[in-house]
């Protein structure tokens, strides 16, 4: 049940994601490593957490590890019906994983927020991404965090500095095409609110068609003394 996965996961070393920071794929193979060792949970006697959800058509299910390498482009109207008709907010969006420069815009933030992709963020916020990634998701005990992390690459990645307010909400919208269709995507987010700062994070995932995905999200914020 994990092998097409981990398989996978070689190939994406290998190939997608082989120019990130030596410290994003030393984090990578430890969680593929856990999550061989994990394995999918299942219910067995003393494993609470999963006493009740049989996980087990997901894990057998024939999903591809991952999206095509390249999306297809996606017209801005096909948007309308995922962003609640809200224009001023900033968005970000992502197509089958992929970061969609095209479709998103974030020329509304406040001075000092940053909203951008989380490989962007990797390459000119090292030390902070760094600082955060992982250390609120923990991937040593839950095996579907340890999947999403051994293909972390793509994401958002969202900043709002202290005592600073965003007035409008930020929309991050994951959106699957009939490209992608069975296939396993692993949307990743990290929101790092400063002390008393403000902002409020919108996110949502849509499909362009009726295909089946297996869509495994993490979501990760880190919030400052008096933020809200």
């Amino acid at each position: 049940q994990t092998a097409r996965y981990l398989d996978a996961f070689q190939s994406f070393e290998r190939n997608g994601a082989s120019a990130d920071p030596a410290w994003v794929r030393d984090l990578r193979r430890d969680a593929a490593a856990r999550f061989a060792d994990l394995g999918f949970p299942t219910a067995r006697r003393g494993n609470e957490e999963w006493k009740y959800t049989d996980v087990r058509p997901v894990a057998r299910a024939d999903f591809r590890p991952q999206a095509p390498v390249e999306p297809p482009a996606v017209p801005t109207g096909d948007l309308d019906r995922f962003t609640f008709g809200e224009s001023r907010w900033s968005r970000l969006v992502f197509v089958d994983g992929r970061y969609a420069p095209n479709l998103s815009d974030v020329g509304s933030l406040p001075s000092g927020v940053s909203l951008l992709s989380l490989a962007d963020a990797m390459a000119t916020r090292p030390e902070l991404v760094r600082e955060h990634l992982a250390r609120h998701a923990a991937h040593q005990e839950n095996a579907f965090t340890a999947l999403n992390t051994a293909f972390l690459h793509e994401g958002a990645f969202l900043h709002v500095p202290d005592r600073t307010e965003a007035p409008e909400p930020v929309h991050v919208l994951f959106l699957s095409t009939p490209e992608a269709a069975g296939a396993a995507l692993q949307p990743r987010v990290l929101v790092l609110a400063g002390a008393e700062s403000g902002v409020t994070i919108v996110e949502s995932h849509g499909a362009l068609s009726d295909a089946s995905y297996l869509t495994n999200a993490v979501t990760e914020v880190a919030v400052g003394d008096g933020a809200y």
